[in-house]
């Protein structure tokens, strides 16, 4: 969605996908069954996408700031 701002694609990409996931991690008991274990598996799926998503972005910036000073 081009039109969406940036902020709007991150956070609908991070719901989709952690939806997606979580019951593959619930169903195949990567995680015991009860809501601290659930809270704690969400919190790191954030703090690690999170993560993931700066280091994208930042090298993504670096780049286009090069393809901008060679024009």
């Amino acid at each position: 969605m081009d039109r969406w701002s940036l902020i709007k694609q991150t956070i609908t990409h991070l719901l989709i996908y952690s939806t997606a996931t979580f019951p593959v991690a619930y169903f195949l008991y990567w995680m015991p069954h009860n809501v601290i274990s659930i809270l704690i598996y969400y919190s790191v799926f954030i703090t690690i996408y999170f993560f993931i998503w700066l280091i994208s972005y930042t090298k993504t910036k670096i780049t286009i700031k090069k393809i901008n000073t060679k024009l």
